[in-house]
């Protein structure tokens, strides 16, 4: 059964800010996480450990109850408007089949459990406990395994954002955030492999836990800034101070070996070797990465003023006026500004099909089209349709007429970019507020007949506006006219879309085709 008032709508824009947010979390919570075993191992939880524990306990069990009643949006060609699976069996089926154990296991907070059952049992039944307490707590960085959801969440994310300077700009950021990360979870390792005492030996051998603690490690060893300095050891530095060396030592390891801190054992030793092979590769993509995103941010804006400074060259030589050349470097980059230059996805529009071509025109169109509130809230779905249909883009540069104050309207025009000015019929500038700033004779298309424009209309920038012809509107109400007056004869009284009679000319027509329909009907 379909049950769509009691499930959350995947598509809802609350359901991608909720998502958004509990990523975020995970995030935040997979650099929180390691930071408390590797720093916090051996200290009591404060209240910042007990503020976390909380917060992500109860969003997370939250985020749960909600998948159960989130409707499952289905992969389609967009066709089909029904595309929600709002079956509560299928749900929970697909959830406990997919993330659903992940989800749990790593939210249920199993050592905070077992501590409570190791406080209440006797001495040696609480010892036992205690030790799969130590395993148990390696159970939280499965909540670390969350981010793989990050890839689809991030690409809803991706498709609401209309900016492309945006989404470089994030991914920027993104490649930012993981060198930040590598530097965060190795200082972690790093830290923990040197301790005496650690998560990694909780998990060792008693025989093989007490031979390493016995050994020397790089945070037990004395060390001296200088002859004058007393000695120290990183063990008994802050823990903040001990961190921040460790992110420091990170990624000086990353580019060259830090001459502060050398292994001493031969577990660090192995640890450093490993990590020196995979950062020389992380280091090399990282740069690489950071590179090409930052160079993309203003790829396109170098490319063309370096274009636009040839053509600029070009008029100089050839001794354009200096008026011409102003317009040809405005339309240039009106065009610019529009993508309908130096834009990358030009080439993958241009290859998609007719049909295709097609939509993305009318849903452009639309996207104007809705300023005409007047004509709009009187035409039926398909008549609107249509409109796209007769609709056409124009480019107009400074100076360019629209209409005259007094003159006949021909057309009504929608400003889709750039700035027009307005003068009234004895010359004077007017200032226009919205939407008269934005659409030029609607009235026109009211009635088919005259109708006289109430400003001079004229480009101010290059702008680029939509034109609806009176003569194709009229016509294509009069065909609508027509239509309803067939269906009139023979379905009986129908109210149209459209009230407002456009002309008297459409309803002689209808008149007509009405008699005609009844005298075949007659006969």
């Amino acid at each position: 059964k379909s049950e769509p008032m009691r499930l959350i709508d995947p598509t809802w824009t609350s359901k991608l800010t909720w998502d958004f947010g509990v990523m975020f979390v995970v995030l935040v919570d997979s650099l929180v996480l390691p930071f408390q075993l590797a720093f916090k191992n051996q200290s009591p939880t404060d209240g910042f450990d007990e503020f976390w524990f909380a917060l992500t306990t109860t969003l997370f069990f939250t985020d749960i109850i909600f998948t159960f009643n989130t409707a499952i949006e289905i992969e389609d060609d967009g066709s089909n408007s029904d595309t929600l699976i709002t079956d509560r069996k299928i749900i929970a089926k697909t959830y406990i089949w997919g993330w659903f154990w992940i989800d749990f296991i790593s939210t249920i907070p199993w050592a905070r459990m077992v501590q409570a059952l190791a406080g209440a049992g006797s001495s040696a039944q609480a010892a036992k406990l205690l030790k799969v307490m130590k395993f148990l707590r390696l159970i939280r960085l499965m909540r670390m395994l969350r981010m793989a959801k990050l890839r689809a969440i991030w690409e809803r994310v991706e498709d609401e954002m209309g900016s492309v300077l945006l989404v470089q700009s994030v991914a920027l950021f993104r490649i930012l955030m993981m060198v930040i990360a590598i530097c965060h979870w190795n200082a972690c390792l790093w830290w923990m492999i040197g301790c005496q005492e650690s998560l990694i030996t909780d998990m060792l051998p008693d025989t093989v836990s007490e031979a390493f603690q016995a050994s020397p490690h790089w945070t037990t060893t004395y060390r001296s800034i200088g002859p004058q300095t007393e000695p120290f050891r990183w063990v008994d530095k802050p823990t903040e101070e001990a961190y921040v060396f460790c992110f420091y030592w990170t990624l000086g390891v990353m580019r060259t070996m830090p001459a502060e801190v050398s292994p001493v054992n031969l577990p660090e030793r192995i640890f450093v070797l490993i990590f020196m092979f995979f950062a020389l590769s992380a280091f090399a993509i990282s740069v690489a990465s950071l590179t090409q995103a930052f160079f993309k941010i203003s790829e396109r804006n170098k490319s063309f003023t370096d274009e636009l400074f040839a053509v600029r060259m070009q008029l100089k030589k050839l001794q354009v006026d200096k008026v011409t050349r102003r317009h040809v470097k405005d339309y240039l980059t009106h065009m610019f500004d529009r993508r309908r230059i130096n834009a990358k996805e030009t080439n993958l529009m241009n290859s998609l099909p007719a049909i295709l071509k097609d939509a993305v025109q009318r849903a452009r169109q639309r996207m104007h089209l809705n300023k005409l509130t007047s004509v709009l809230e009187e035409l039926s779905p398909e008549m609107k349709e249509e409109l796209c249909g007769i609709a056409q883009f124009c480019d107009v540069l400074p100076g360019d007429l629209l209409c005259t104050a007094g003159d006949e309207s021909t057309a009504a025009w929608v400003l889709c970019a750039g700035k027009l000015q307005a003068k009234n019929a004895a010359g004077e500038n007017v200032t226009l507020t919205h939407p008269l700033d934005h659409v030029v004779d609607e009235h026109c298309l009211f009635s088919a007949e005259p109708t006289r424009s109430q400003f001079t209309m004229t480009a101010f920038t290059v702008s680029e506006i939509l034109k609806i012809d009176k003569q194709k509107f009229i016509g294509m109400l009069g065909q609508e006219n027509d239509m309803l007056a067939r269906r009139r004869v023979a379905t009986g009284p129908f109210t149209p879309a459209y009230k407002k009679s456009a002309t008297a000319e459409v309803d002689a027509n209808a008149d007509s085709a009405s008699a005609a329909a009844a005298a075949i009907s007659a006969g």
